[in-house]
């Protein structure tokens, strides 16, 4: 972390004592701005058949609206490939389960915040992304340093829901990561919160692989309704990690087979790993997931 960065944060946005950064995360300072106006000056407003696209800055931090009440990616202006949102860290402890994924499906493209992370974080996996709105992807080109051309990402301008449905199992590689994150201005989009949808995101997992949902709490969100579901679906193979704050975000992580969790001492190895190359508290993230999941895990 620079100095610069380190200077700002203090000041505007704060961070805990393993330097991991907290714009956005759940706490009671930060819960309004994920669901407030814009925060910050706006560089670009436009608007498509789905709604209003803004792209605002505050400071070092540059971020994507979907509407005025949704904030969907933020990115540091000097360093695009690092994690703001801590939501986007956290569901990123996927890679505690598999390390180095070959292939991963993104669901939903947003300002590209996890596409890039994994592209530096796993330079041999091919990504997959699928977004819906052809002006989300060409926001995340211009305003969020998304690769125009990188040998291994394809980004699909098409729905989700219709392109996992579609998909042809025996004729096609799974896959070892599939992140579901497709959100609008309203929320997590309807069609991904279907069982017929997830039993076929189980279908495309490789036979280590990990399914990471993007749920959230709350007296209108959508979890625990989707955990339920994914856990019926993946025969109780699941994980939660929900994320402090009484309106924020749950992470569930759905697994072909729970064996991978049986070695306690390797996933906290991994986890420390992680944590050393990339800055991010992964050890943390493990910790309370095994907290959260306490009867799956074998010391």
């Amino acid at each position: 972390m620079t100095d610069k960065i380190a200077t700002f944060l203090s000041k505007r946005l704060k961070f805990d004592g393993n330097q991991n950064f907290l714009c956005c995360a759940p706490r009671k300072e930060f819960e309004d701005f994920a669901v407030s106006d814009y925060d910050g000056t706006v560089i670009h407003k436009n608007r498509d058949t789905f709604g209003e696209l803004i792209v605002a800055e505050s400071g070092l931090v540059r971020s994507l609206y979907f509407g005025k009440r949704s904030v969907q990616s933020s990115m540091f202006i000097d360093f695009p490939d690092d994690l703001v949102l801590y939501y986007s860290r956290a569901i990123m402890s996927a890679l505690i389960f598999n390390r180095y994924p070959k292939r991963a499906l993104i669901i939903g493209l947003g300002g590209g915040s996890l596409v890039k992370f994994l592209l530096r974080a796993c330079p041999d996996c091919r990504i997959t992304v699928v977004e819906l709105r052809q002006k989300v992807i060409e926001l995340a080109h211009e305003y969020f340093s998304l690769p125009e051309n990188h040998a291994n990402l394809q980004i699909i301008n098409a729905d989700g829901w219709q392109y996992i449905m579609d998909r042809r199992i025996e004729e096609s590689s799974p896959f070892d990561l599939i992140f579901v994150d497709a959100y609008d201005d309203s929320g997590l989009a309807t069609a991904v919160e279907g069982i017929d949808f997830m039993t076929k995101c189980k279908q495309c997992l490789s036979r280590d692989g990990v399914l990471a949902y993007n749920l959230w709490t709350g007296p209108n969100g959508n979890f625990p309704r989707c955990r339920d579901m994914l856990d019926r679906v993946f025969d109780g193979s699941v994980l939660q990690l929900v994320l402090p704050g009484k309106k924020g975000h749950a992470l569930v992580f759905a697994f072909q087979k729970m064996a991978i969790l049986r070695n306690l001492k390797k996933l906290r190895k991994t986890a420390r790993q992680l944590r050393s190359d990339f800055h991010i508290d992964f050890a943390k993230f493990l910790d309370t997931i095994r907290q959260q999941n306490n009867r799956f895990f074998i010391v």
